[in-house]
């Protein structure tokens, strides 16, 4: 309708995720340069960089307690197209390079990488009624790949497969 304005603007070509705490403000995971924007509730305009994952692009974004919970990956666009990238009799797929990490930070942006793969991009993630990260996961580059679905505990660092899908996401 036109009566809308602009929040925040970065110099990425795309934003990824986004979560919004009432107490913290707001967070945005670029998509383009695996960056964590973070704006306070009180200057919603005043996005700066939290956070570089190294990683191509923030996909999913939870906070706990005084954390942020940011996964950066890379290779999950060639993960996503790999269902249309079909191959004749005897002809190999190239390889698919996908990486992810799940980082702990704090507000000031020290981090920790909780949680890391070589071969799985997070593609989603929420918290439990405990406090533990879930993530869900696709997959390549196994004998045979599939989406999962982790439990990560922050304070003792501990991952637990809870369910693993018969699809590759």
């Amino acid at each position: 309708s036109g009566n809308g304005s602009i929040l925040v603007e970065t110099e990425q070509t795309h934003l990824r995720s986004i979560h919004f705490h009432k107490k913290y403000g707001l967070f945005v995971g670029g998509g383009e340069l695996g960056i964590l924007f973070h704006a306070p509730l009180k200057d919603l305009k005043a996005l700066r960089t939290l956070y570089d994952s190294g990683q191509d692009e923030i996909t999913g974004i939870v906070v706990s307690g005084d954390y942020v919970y940011a996964a950066g990956v890379s290779g999950a666009d060639s993960l996503v197209s790999e269902q249309w990238n079909f191959t004749g009799p005897g002809q190999k797929r190239k390889p698919i390079n996908v990486q992810s990490q799940l980082a702990q930070i704090s507000l000031d942006g020290t981090a920790r990488i909780l949680a890391g793969s070589n071969d799985e991009a997070i593609f989603g993630m929420v918290l439990d009624g405990a406090g533990n990260v879930l993530v869900s996961t696709g997959a390549t580059g196994r004998e045979d790949p599939r989406g999962r679905v982790y439990s990560i505990d922050p304070k003792r660092r501990l991952i637990s497969l809870v369910y693993q899908s018969p699809s590759r996401r």
